[in-house]
Formats: structure tokens, C-alpha cells, sequence
């Protein structure tokens, strides 16, 4: 009689080796922090139909919206995560919880990963606000009427966003993510080259969707729309 090539420990011991490989969450080679869109909320609109939410207008994820983080999600799941914090408005927070859920992450709020307080300008579409909104830009240090100084802000950010680099540098292999919003997305090539506040066009993926900072080469690069590298 044939004697089996592996007994059943060997077998067993095989199995469990293939259920780690199987479950074994993919490292980043280099510093990484990954930039998340909230999804979508009723403000939520085609290119300059889209509507300013600031923080005067909290709203939360509609269940589109709710869908739309979903593959962000999943995608995480399979990947080394050190930190995952969000902006406190209810639509990060909201998009941050389905993000927890799946990667196993206690979500964290952060008040510098607030959008800028537009004032009077919220509720506005991006079409009727542009001029408004480049003129307190390039005036970084005037207060919107009823909100903040563009400039306050986008100091608060960059702040944040170099405290999160600093910690990235002492975790690599683990991504620290971020549930912000369209205009934190838009601010980081600027803000990775040490711009000072100003009126930036960048294209972004759109909601849940995930762009990218990483270290490569001694510098931060950003990825609009991350799909998955590690290197």
C-alpha cells in the first residue's frame, strides 16, 4: 500500500500556512498616506453644479454615497493600516465608519481635517462661488464674510498633513488614511512642494474614490487616483 505524501499533520500544518498567505495583508515599501473623498451627499452635483458644504452645511452620505465608499473599503481591507482618521463632519465621520468596518480600524476624528469655513459662499455652487472663492484665496489673510480666512485654514491643513508625514516616515509598510474632503485633496500637490496658500486645479477621481502621498526618491509625490501600488 501507497503511503500518503504528507500525514495529517503535515497537512494541517500546510493548511493553516495557506489560510495565513490567503488572509495576509499587502505592505507599502514606501511612506504612505492615502487621501479618501467622502461620498456623496444632496449637495453632491456634476462638475460646477456641485454645491459648497464648508461646515455650515453637515449633511450626511446619502445611500449612493454610502455605496460609493464601499469599494474604497474593500480595497483598504487588503492592505497594512496604521492610523485611520477623518474630518468630524458627518459626512467623513459616516465614511470613515464604513472604512473602519471593513479594515478593522477604530476611526479617529481630526478638527484640522475640517473643510474650510466659506461662509456666506456655502450652499453656492461651484459655478455661481468660483470668483468669490479665488478672491478670499488670493486674499488669504480676509475673512469670508460669516466664515474664515482662506489662509488660517489652509495652515491648519498643511500643519495636520506634516505631522501625518513625520508619522509615515516611522511606519512604512503601514498606510495612515485619511477621510477628508474634495477640498484637502485638491490643496495636497501644493501643499507637498511648500506653496503657500493659493488657487490650485486639480483634476480628483471624485467620491470615495482614493488619491495618494508617497515617499519616493526623497520627496512626496501625489497620486489622483491611487489603484494599488505600494512602491
Amino acid at each position: 500500500m501507497l503511503q500518503p505524501i504528507l500525514t495529517t499533520k503535515e497537512r494541517r500544518q500546510v493548511y493553516l500556512w495557506y489560510l495565513r498567505v490567503r488572509t495576509m495583508k499587502k505592505e507599502f515599501e514606501v511612506p504612505t498616506v492615502l487621501l479618501v473623498e467622502h461620498g456623496s451627499t444632496d449637495f453632491s452635483a456634476p462638475g460646477d453644479k456641485d454645491r459648497i458644504h464648508g461646515i455650515k452645511f453637515d449633511l450626511p452620505l446619502t445611500e449612493r454615497g454610502k455605496r460609493e465608499i464601499e469599494p474604497a473599503a474593500k480595497q483598504l481591507a487588503e492592505y497594512q493600516i496604521a492610523t485611520l482618521e477623518h474630518s468630524p463632519m458627518k459626512r467623513s465621520t459616516q465614511s470613515a465608519e464604513i472604512i473602519g468596518r471593513h479594515t478593522g480600524i477604530t476611526p479617529v476624528p481630526r478638527d484640522r481635517l475640517k473643510p474650510w469655513d466659506s461662509g456666506f459662499a456655502s450652499g453656492m455652487t461651484h459655478g455661481v462661488a468660483k470668483d468669490i472663492i479665488e478672491y478670499y484665496v488670493i486674499h488669504a489673510n480676509r475673512a469670508i464674510r460669516d466664515g474664515e480666512p482662506y489662509g488660517d485654514w489652509w495652515d491648519a491643513y498643511t500643519d495636520e498633513m506634516y505631522d501625518t508625514f513625520k508619522r509615515a516616515k516611522k511606519t512604512v509598510g503601514k498606510a495612515h488614511v485619511r477621510g477628508v474632503h474634495s477640498s484637502e485633496i485638491t490643496a495636497a500637490p501644493a501643499i507637498i512642494k511648500g506653496d503657500p496658500a493659493s488657487v490650485v486645479d486639480t483634476k480628483l477621481p471624485g467620491p470615495g474614490k482614493i488619491s495618494a502621498l508617497m515617499f519616493r526618491g526623497r520627496r512626496w509625490e501625489f497620486i489622483p487616483d491611487w489603484k494599488g501600488e505600494v512602491a
